[in-house]
């Protein structure tokens, strides 16, 4: 009676083993979740620095978006202040159009900077890939149970090693 209770623990603690979800990341309407949790930007790029495959294309999406936030923030800043500046001349009674190029500066940088955005998304993108095709931990400790019929200290039974 003990070994059949034994045996049925066992079974069942080696399908809970085996159905734990793996260390992926999955991405569901716009965020990125880890074990049904969504993951921030900052976990995430803490967790993918910590494999080293997936290092230097994390930090060339991090460059890439450095650079087109860069650039979306000088566009904004020119189309908002020359915005404003024609909204305080028009209010003077002037009747001038030339802020009207700021803005139109602004706005090219602006659309400038999609292009580093999506190059950025990309690289990262392949990051995650890179750290998803790696076999994760949960399925590397399945690996190591083993589970022997022989000799115990009480007499004939089942060896389980973890």
């Amino acid at each position: 009676m003990k070994k059949s209770i034994f045996l049925l623990m066992y079974f069942f603690c080696c399908s809970l083993i085996i159905g734990q979800t793996n260390n992926q990341f999955i991405r569901k309407h716009g965020h990125y979740y880890l074990h049904d949790k969504i993951v921030g930007n900052e976990k995430l790029v803490y967790i993918l620095s910590s494999d080293s495959a997936c290092t230097e294309t994390l930090k060339s999406s991090k460059l890439f978006s450095d650079i087109g936030s860069s650039f979306a923030l000088v566009g904004a800043s020119l189309a908002i202040g020359s915005s404003l500046y024609l909204v305080a001349k028009s209010a003077q009674g002037e009747s001038t159009w030339a802020p009207v190029t700021g803005s139109l500066i602004g706005l090219g940088f602006v659309l400038g900077s999609i292009p580093f955005v999506i190059i950025s998304n990309s690289h990262l993108k392949s990051a995650i890939k890179i750290y998803n095709s790696k076999p994760s931990a949960d399925i590397n400790n399945i690996k190591k149970i083993e589970m022997n019929f022989g000799a115990t200290s009480n007499g004939v039974g089942i060896v389980c090693r973890f």
